[in-house]
């Protein structure tokens, strides 16, 4: 199990997966070496337009950019 966070560039909190500093593409391992079996989307008190919409757009880009290989 993972849990992993972006950060906004500028105000270095937390914010949508995708959206700020960490390129996790770079830094994770491969996801079945590494043996994930399962991941939670969050979303803390901090989110651009509404904690929905900002947990529905972490989902969507782990989806679209890091699970590919599961």
């Amino acid at each position: 199990m993972w849990h992993i966070k972006d950060m906004d560039k500028i105000t270095r909190d937390y914010t949508e997966l995708g959206n700020g500093s960490i390129n996790y593409l770079d830094i994770l391992p491969d996801l079945i070496q590494s043996g994930l079996e399962f991941y939670f989307i969050e979303q803390g008190g901090n989110f651009l337009d509404n904690s929905t919409k900002s947990t529905e757009f972490s989902a969507n880009y782990f989806k679209n950019n890091l699970q590919k290989s599961l």
